[in-house]
């Protein structure tokens, strides 16, 4: 199971197995981001309307499709659960997120690592 860490903390960034991930799509990113925080389905004209806000809606299905459609050319297809109304990360690897990681820490009062390992 691959496992893939967002960290959102400072630069966004995504990780592999602890290679980056070339991402130059900043909206990309972003959907990653959210689709993490979110750690369940979101509807696509969420996603949609989020990314592209003044778009018209058939404008932005087309570019959220393509988006999406690049995002699995670059990750793999198993990475992204997608259906016609909702995109979620796949339960097929282990998502590890770095804001998570830090208020779990602060929550047990290890506030020690939680600096350590707070990149921003």
């Amino acid at each position: 199971m691959p496992l893939f860490s967002v960290h959102t903390l400072g630069f966004p960034e995504i990780r592999r197995d602890d290679r980056l991930c070339p991402l130059p799509l900043r909206k990309g990113v972003a959907l990653l981001v959210y689709l993490a925080e979110a750690t369940g389905a979101v509807g696509r004209e969420v996603l949609a309307t989020m990314l592209w806000p003044e778009g018209r809606e058939e404008v932005v299905r087309a570019r959220l499709r393509r988006l999406l459609h690049r995002l699995q050319l670059t990750l793999g297809d198993d990475v992204l659960s997608i259906d016609r109304s909702t995109v979620r990360w796949s339960s097929a690897v282990s998502l590890q997120l770095d804001s998570q990681l830090f208020e779990q820490a602060c929550d047990r009062s290890e506030f020690e690592w939680a600096c350590r390992h707070y990149s921003g």
